[in-house]
C-alpha cells in the first residue's frame, strides 16, 4: 500500500486509470473477503489455523497481483504496465502487513520479529532503490538551458544530475540513482518551454530535494506498513474474542483482520492523497522563493496542467479520491496571492 509520489507528474489520464483500477480491485476484494467470512461463519469443522492463516493471505495476494490482468481488459492499454507494476507492490505490501497483523494478534511475540522483519526489509528496499546501478532513464540528446543550469549550480544541485529521458511518462520527477539525486524531465520540456519556465519546472523538483521530499515519503511509506500491520492485529484480535467457541473462529478473525486492512487501505486514500498535495504546495513555495519569477513559474505550470490534461479546478470527489497534486486555480494563487481567481 504506498502512498502517491510527491514528485511525479504523471499524465491525468493515467493517474484515473490507476484510480479506476484500484476501486474497482477493492471493491472485488471487499466481496471476496465478506462471503469468505460468511462461509466460514457457517463451517461445522474448524480448518488447521495455519492453513487459515496461509490461505488468507495468499488469497489477499492472488487478488491484489492478479487484478491487474483483468482489470486491464477495463483500461487503455497505455496504463497496463504501470498497473501491473503498481499492482504487484500493493500485493507485496499487503500480504506482509496481513501476516504481520495476524501474527501479531494470535503470536505476540513471533508477530513483534515479523514486524520489525518487515520493516528492516523495507528499509533495504528504499536504500536498494536508491543505490541501484542500472539507469532508470534513456537519455536523451539536447541540453538545458543556462539559465536551468546556472540556478541549479547556485542552488547547490551538479547540473549533470539533471537528465531529459526520452522514456519520460511524467514531465518532471525527482528519483535518487547511484546515491544520488536526479531530475529528469520529459524530452519536450527543453522543446516547447522558455528558459524562465525550464528553471522554474526544474526548480519545483530541486524543491523536492531541498525539503528531503524522498525521504519523507520512504519513512511514510514504511510507517504506512506498521500501521497497517497494528489494524490488522486489532481487527483480528476482536474478531477472535467476538467469535468465542465457534468451530471457525481462527478462519473468521483471520478473514475479518484481512477485511478490515483492505478498508484501511481504501479510507487512508483520501489523507494521502492530501498530504501529497501539501508537499507539493511546499516545493512550489520553495520554487516560487529560489526562482523570484511568479510569472514564469504560472506559466511553466499552465503548461505542465495542460500536458496533463488536468481540469483547472477538480470537482470535491475528485479532489477527495484521485488529485494528488493541487488544481491549477491552487497554484496559480499561490504564484499571484493577491491576484481574483480565474
Amino acid at each position: 500500500m504506498s502512498p502517491p509520489n510527491a514528485h511525479d507528474q504523471r499524465p491525468a489520464a493515467t493517474v484515473h486509470d490507476l484510480r479506476f483500477a484500484c476501486g474497482v480491485e477493492r471493491g472485488v476484494t471487499f466481496a471476496l473477503l465478506t462471503a469468505g467470512c460468511l462461509l466460514a461463519a457457517g463451517l461445522r469443522h474448524a480448518p488447521p489455523p495455519v492453513l487459515t492463516v496461509l490461505a488468507a493471505i495468499a488469497a489477499l495476494v492472488v487478488m491484489r497481483v492478479s487484478s491487474a490482468a483483468w482489470v486491464g481488459v477495463l483500461l487503455p492499454r497505455r496504463a497496463i504496465g504501470r498497473i501491473v507494476g503498481q499492482f504487484t507492490v500493493d500485493g507485496i505490501e499487503t500480504a506482509a502487513a496481513a501476516a504481520c497483523g495476524i501474527l501479531l494478534a494470535v503470536a505476540p511475540t513471533i508477530g513483534a520479529i515479523a514486524v520489525i522483519a518487515m520493516v528492516l526489509g523495507l528499509i533495504g528496499r528504499e536504500i536498494r532503490l536508491s543505490r541501484r546501478a542500472e539507469a532508470p532513464f534513456a537519455a536523451a540528446g539536447g541540453g538545458l538551458c543556462p539559465e536551468a543550469i546556472e540556478f541549479a549550480r547556485h542552488a547547490g544541485f551538479d547540473p549533470e544530475c539533471i537528465v531529459v529521458d526520452d522514456d519520460a511518462e511524467a514531465v518532471a520527477r525527482l528519483i535518487h540513482w547511484h546515491g544520488r539525486p536526479h531530475v529528469l524531465l520529459a524530452p519536450h520540456v527543453p522543446e516547447a518551454y522558455k528558459p524562465a519556465e525550464i528553471r522554474a519546472v526544474v526548480a519545483h523538483e530541486l524543491g523536492h530535494w531541498a525539503r528531503h521530499d524522498l525521504m519523507k515519503a520512504a519513512i511514510g511509506r514504511i510507517v504506512l506498513q506498521v500501521v497497517a500491520a497494528a489494524v490488522t492485529a486489532v481487527l483480528t484480535a476482536l474478531a477472535l474474542h467476538l467469535a468465542g467457541d465457534a468451530p471457525a473462529a481462527a478462519t473468521i478473525a483471520v478473514i475479518s483482520g484481512a477485511l478490515g486492512l483492505a478498508v484501511f487501505e481504501v479510507l487512508s486514500l483520501p489523507g494521502l492523497l492530501w498530504l501529497s498535495r501539501r508537499i507539493e504546495r511546499g516545493a512550489n513555495e520553495w520554487a516560487l522563493a529560489a526562482t523570484a519569477d511568479p510569472d514564469a513559474f504560472a506559466e511553466a505550470m499552465v503548461k505542465l496542467h495542460d500536458h496533463a490534461g488536468a481540469p483547472p479546478e477538480p470537482t470535491w470527489w475528485h479532489r477527495l479520491l484521485i488529485c494528488d497534486h493541487p488544481s491549477l486555480n491552487e497554484i496559480l494563487r499561490q504564484a499571484h496571492p493577491t491576484s481574483t481567481d480565474d
